[in-house]
């Protein structure tokens, strides 16, 4: 680490992804499917999703603004 606690912002999926491994080695299912039917769907959430379907970016919030500086964000997986 290069600087103390709580001087940088720093962003990371890496406790989603160990989460999602979790998920499913337990269910055997996928976790995307599991939180559309144990999550979203219940909850009314029907333009929720991990991965947007194709063409289909309409409200889609980014994680980063262009016009911000990304060097301080780390996005884990998904990270280019």
């Amino acid at each position: 680490m290069t600087t103390g606690p709580y001087q940088r912002a720093l962003y990371s999926n890496e406790a989603f992804e160990i989460l999602a491994y979790a998920y499913e080695s337990i269910t055997g299912g996928s976790f995307e499917d599991g939180l559309k039917k144990d999550m979203f769907e219940p909850l009314g959430m029907d333009r929720s999703f991990l991965h947007p379907p194709p063409a289909d970016d309409r409200n889609l919030l980014r994680p980063v603004p262009p016009d911000v500086d990304d060097t301080l964000w780390d996005l884990g997986a998904l990270a280019p």
